[in-house]
């Protein structure tokens, strides 16, 4: 994680060496092609997430209200509303992971050519390429920030995801131990 507390501009002046600049500059930009690489990858695993938990979800209040129209007792809004409960958590995860998954601002190595504009000179590129420094320094420091904020996401999405069925059996764990076995569960052991 990068340390965002620490001075935004880097330490190199016109009398760096520029081969010392160069290398900077070169370190920098495989550091924010990786950075790339690992919001791309979380991205993909929280837009198949997202897609799991909210497929799940569908077919957990579908079996819910299959399960509610079999029984023989007379159900109240209540029970309809508790059946919601498990399932709505768990799009919620899938809410989360979708956050994740979404585009955001995020910056890459590189800029245009009219960025150049104006460089006519060794001593004008040496400070170029400085102030190119300068921005990627920024740049590495801001898409750990998205990277925290989107891999926050996933992990709230997947604990709601996961936590849901587990809501699901307290709540009919409940309903049991507090109304008794409804008929179509004892019947099915006849």
């Amino acid at each position: 994680m990068v340390d965002t507390a620490a001075a935004t501009l880097t330490p190199f002046d016109k009398d760096t060496n520029d081969a010392v600049v160069r290398e900077a500059l070169r370190s920098s930009e495989k550091w924010l092609d990786a950075q790339l690489a690992v919001v791309s990858s979380l991205s993909q695993r929280a837009g198949a997430m997202a897609a799991m938990l909210g497929a799940s979800a569908t077919a957990m209040l579908g079996a819910e209200l299959v399960v509610l129209a079999a029984l023989s007792m007379p159900l109240n809004l209540w029970t309809y509303g508790g059946a919601l409960v498990a399932p709505g958590i768990m799009f919620v995860g899938c809410a989360f992971c979708g956050s994740a998954a979404r585009s955001s601002k995020f910056y890459l190595p590189g800029n245009f050519p009219s960025a150049w504009f104006g460089n006519h000179t060794e001593e004008d590129l040496h400070l170029a390429l400085i102030g190119e420094l300068d921005n990627y320094d920024k740049y590495i420091r801001d898409n750990g920030d998205i990277i925290s904020r989107h891999a926050l996401w996933l992990r709230i999405g997947l604990r709601c995801g996961f936590a849901s069925p587990l809501v699901l059996a307290a709540i009919g764990a409940a309903c049991i131990y507090f109304q008794g076995l409804p008929s179509v569960v004892t019947s099915i052991g006849n």
